[in-house]
């Protein structure tokens, strides 16, 4: 008896990872066939393509903008929190502190940087410190 619940378990795990492998192989088409719908739909009712914009044809830049000015605080956040943790790692006398400081300072600088190349492609004056 023991034996058969081990089979049908293992069965089961079988047929789950049968139908994840065909899920992530169609995820694309449905994302395209999705995507090409909403393209379509948009392009023949121009209200609606107004209505998702608001009225302001910039309005998709300024999420991206948005999006990038997240991600560069987000970036900084992580890289301070990174260093603060390897600092205290460090004071505590406990092991693997480097990589915490490591890796909390390639996100601090990777931060930095997308927050410089934002500045240049957006046309923002830099603020770079005198020397």
């Amino acid at each position: 008896m023991k034996d058969n619940r081990w089979y049908r378990l293992i069965d089961d795990s079988n047929r789950a990872l049968t139908w994840a492998g065909f899920l992530t192989t169609i995820r694309p088409f449905i994302v395209y066939v999705l995507g090409f719908a909403l393209t379509i739909g948009l392009a023949a009712h121009p209200a609606a393509a107004q209505s998702v914009l608001q009225g302001n044809p910039q309005q998709p830049i300024n999420w991206v903008k948005t999006l990038v000015n997240l991600l560069v605080w987000a970036m900084v956040a992580v890289g301070l929190f990174g260093i603060a943790k390897g600092i205290l790692r460090g004071i505590k006398g406990q092991g693997d502190w480097g990589s915490s400081l490591g890796w909390g300072g390639a996100a601090l600088g990777f931060g930095g940087l997308i927050a410089f190349v934002n500045a240049i492609v957006n046309g923002d004056p830099l603020n770079l410190p005198g020397w």
